[in-house]
């Protein structure tokens, strides 16, 4: 396989991912699911205690942050949706562009092989 088919194949694949990766931050759920701690579900007014971080905090500002994170799935999400759709397309144009060259350079070789043979130039 030559190197230009697999990045154009690897653009194709990276470009559906992206596109389904996009698709799923923009449908982000609004709504929260249950924040939980060690396993157990918060409820306001709780308080985590955990070495992560992202996962102590009382239930109010872990609400937030995941309301937060939300918000911010659903506002790069287009954005990531429309480059996957674009290294998508640019990858099937490079492999259209490769097939196409290919064939030309193909009926290229058949007509100078004629031409040699002594059968002059093919129609």
């Amino acid at each position: 396989m030559k190197t230009q088919f697999k990045a154009g194949v690897w653009a194709v694949i990276a470009g559906l991912a992206a596109m389904v990766i996009g698709t799923l931050m923009i449908n982000a759920s609004t709504v929260p699911s249950d924040i939980t701690c060690d396993h157990k579900i918060m409820t306001p007014g709780d308080e985590c205690y955990s070495s992560s971080s992202s996962r102590s905090g009382t239930y109010e500002q872990r609400l937030a942050r995941d309301e937060q994170d939300t918000a911010t799935d659903q506002e790069f999400g287009p954005l990531v949706l429309v480059l996957g759709a674009v290294l998508a397309v640019g990858g099937t144009a490079s492999l259209a562009h490769r097939q196409s060259v290919r064939a030309k350079a193909s009926a290229i070789a058949d007509a100078n092989a004629a031409w040699w043979s002594g059968q002059g130039p093919v129609t």
